[in-house]
């Protein structure tokens, strides 16, 4: 059969040639009687009886892999984010003896690929048919992999709610739970048992600012206290019983980022300050305007599709609810028409509370199931 190969080879070295050794007992027609026409195809097309993967694995940002049929193909670097072209650097793990081979290739030119494994069957010994199979499915899983990637930067899911949905069991409860009278005194209950010590008041009021950012009208809250005093814990722990993928936790906001946000991308969000005092002038500006008229427009320059620079009207809309925490003792005033300025508990019984709950904690008496629960 080598020889014969050969001849062929040969004489027509322009056509691909390869053997294909068929089951033990079998021949051409015997698999045609037996397991009709499809088969035949089946088997031309994967005489190894192997099938390759067809999902992707991404080890990182910088790492992409894939099995085929004759090896592993990995994307070294990151992916060209023009959608007109595939240049990749591509490293290819030969199946059989682990050889590497490296080379840079547009798997959206046909040509290319083409050329590219007639090369590495002339010196490398690769099944050119099999090869080109293996990069013509790695190349739509890539690309389908890199629009996923495009839609998600330029459309990202913010204008709507959580996309987790409840269960039809978890709905039921939920609407029980809702339909009680004395449903604000359970939220507190549950408030305190998520591990918020004391603070009564304040937290079921926080609660309710926080969950605002999902009605039409929106509330802010403004936490005062002396530094140490629990400011941060009490709003990260009222941030920690929203839906996480709606929670925008930020330390320190920069003059200009908020103009710089995506159209949608402040909708429907609660927004967490961890020290409103960090925040610069025109930061503070920013963060006000957007409480209070719902969106930030600028006027900006850009260049067009002709390289001619103008100007541009870029507007971010915004619908959230925030809790922000200062250790100023003196009000901002600006702030006092657009949030809910609340004190935190320093008293002395308050910090016996603390000190005994962390007591609890210590000596293994809390039970963190149950925190966890509500």
């Amino acid at each position: 059969m080598e020889t014969i190969k050969l001849q062929l080879q040969n004489t027509r070295p322009d056509l691909p040639i390869n053997l294909i050794e068929l089951p033990e007992g079998e021949n051409l027609n015997t698999m045609l009687v037996n397991y009709g026409p499809e088969s035949i195809g089946e088997f031309l097309n994967n005489p190894t009886g192997e099938e390759e993967s067809n999902v992707l694995e991404i080890i990182g940002d910088f790492k992409i892999g894939f099995k085929g049929r004759t090896g592993m193909f990995y994307v070294i670097g990151a992916l060209p984010m023009d959608l007109g072209n595939l240049r990749v650097s591509l490293q290819i793990v030969e199946k059989h003896n682990q050889k590497k081979h490296r080379l840079k290739i547009d798997l959206f030119d046909f040509v290319n690929v083409q050329n590219q494994c007639r090369e590495l069957n002339e010196k490398q010994g690769f099944d050119a048919n099999l090869l080109e199979a293996d990069l013509i499915l790695f190349t739509d899983l890539l690309e389908e992999y890199r629009e996923s990637l495009f839609n998600e930067e330029m459309n990202p899911v913010t204008d709507q709610y959580s996309e987790k949905e409840l269960t039809p069991q978890a709905h039921e409860k939920a609407i029980e739970f809702l339909k009680n009278p004395r449903v604000l005194q359970n939220v507190s209950k549950l408030l305190g048992q998520s591990g918020i010590v004391g603070e009564e008041d304040n937290r079921l009021l926080m609660f309710i600012i926080a969950s605002s950012y999902k009605m039409p009208y929106l509330l802010h809250g403004l936490v005062q206290g002396s530094s140490g005093e629990g400011k941060s814990h009490l709003i990260n722990a009222i941030a920690d019983c929203m839906p996480q993928e709606d929670v925008m936790n930020m330390t320190r906001i920069t003059s200009k980022s908020l103009y710089h946000y995506k159209e949608k991308e402040l909708m429907n969000k609660l927004v967490l300050i961890q020290d409103f005092d960090g925040l610069d002038e025109d930061a503070q500006l920013a963060f006000r305007e957007m409480q209070s008229a719902k969106f930030l427009s600028s006027s900006t320059v850009v260049k067009d599709m002709f390289g001619n620079t103008r100007g541009k009207m870029k507007t971010v809309q915004a619908h959230f609810s925030s809790l922000t925490a200062t250790t100023k003792s003196d009000v901002y005033f600006d702030n006092m028409s657009r949030s809910v300025v609340l004190g935190v508990d320093e008293s002395r019984e308050q910090t016996l509370k603390i000190i005994e709950a962390q007591n609890k904690r210590i000596a293994g008496l809390y039970d963190k199931e149950s925190e966890q629960q509500a």
